[in-house]
């Protein structure tokens, strides 16, 4: 395994280590659709942004769901837990927005972002009571086209999760308690690789209806699927989003591209704190040294059958 490991001063560095392991016994290894292992582009994003220790959760519905195929829902006790880990590692939860702005000070050392996509109803009635309780915020984003409606867009996996949406007097409520909403585009679209006209609907025509019904500028955008080209990013930033947040893949490193790291049912406290901490690590070992390794079994094999 010499040659794999970067060195530092003579010696492996603890990361490196770290990442190294977790590649091989695949401890934190789960289905695509929670994020883990993370892709070659979203390693080299999570890497490049300035100041990578910048963490931001990404979750989706705070529910329980018996069948959630797509891995949308986080139980309120596990949710509770995470938040609880949080606060006991003297670690804030709090929006993206407060995040940069703590970032362009740099402040931002012991804060976490966090996100909840859709906007589903439980945001209000589940997840606030519980960051408020922590004194936590978090930014929500909403599909402005479908506010008060169900989650009718395409979903990865069936059957399709029936959820209600937050509705108008939910986001002046949710805005009111100190939460963030940001915009998820009009209609949940896949936004990458969309004609210029459609595109520029689903993302400047949101933020300027979103900002009318809160009645303040909307800083925050958040890419549907975690779908996004350049097109998509520059939309972004001409519409005057102050930051868009992405997932996986991202086709530049800044602030309209940001990445995030999901959380899941699964995610218990060990997880959670793996992730925090060597998030990036694991994402650099997936992509510079599991082709290496891959490369040695496959060598080891022919070894052995010849």
């Amino acid at each position: 395994m010499g040659g794999l490991l970067p060195r530092l001063s003579g010696s492996y560095t603890v990361p490196a280590v770290v990442a190294l392991a977790l590649l091989l016994v695949g401890v934190l290894q789960g289905p695509t659709s929670c994020g883990w292992p993370p892709t070659g582009e979203e390693v080299k994003t999570h890497m490049s942004i300035r100041g990578r220790r910048t963490r931001i959760l990404m979750y989706h519905s705070i529910a329980e769901l018996e069948n959630d195929p797509n891995m949308l829902c986080t139980s309120p006790e596990r949710f509770e837990a995470q938040m609880r880990y949080l606060k006991r590692h003297d670690l804030r939860g709090v929006s993206t927005s407060e995040l940069r702005r703590a970032k362009s000070t740099g402040d931002a050392r012991d804060l976490v972002g966090l996100t909840f996509d859709d906007g589903y109803k439980d945001f209000l009635h589940t997840a606030v009571p519980v960051l408020e309780s922590f004194g936590f915020s978090a930014t929500v984003f909403v599909v402005v086209g479908m506010l008060g409606k169900e989650n009718c867009w395409n979903h990865t996996h069936n059957p399709r999760p029936r959820m209600e949406l937050l509705g108008a007097t939910d986001l002046r409520e949710v805005s009111k308690r100190g939460m963030e909403v940001g915009s998820h585009s009009m209609t949940h679209a896949d936004l990458a690789g969309l004609n210029p006209q459609t595109l520029e609907a689903e993302v400047k025509d949101s933020r300027q209806m979103l900002s009318e019904l809160l009645g303040e500028e909307v800083e925050g955008f958040c890419y549907p699927y975690g779908s996004l080209d350049r097109a998509a990013v520059e939309a972004a930033r001409q519409a005057g989003y102050a930051y868009a947040c992405g997932w996986r893949a991202q086709p530049e490193h800044s602030v309209y591209a940001w990445p995030r790291i999901p959380i899941s049912e699964k995610d218990n406290d060990l997880r959670v704190g793996v992730k925090l901490k060597v998030y990036s690590q694991y994402a650099w070992a997936q992509l510079n040294l599991r082709p290496k390794v891959a490369h040695l079994a496959s060598r080891s094999e022919r070894s052995s059958s010849s």
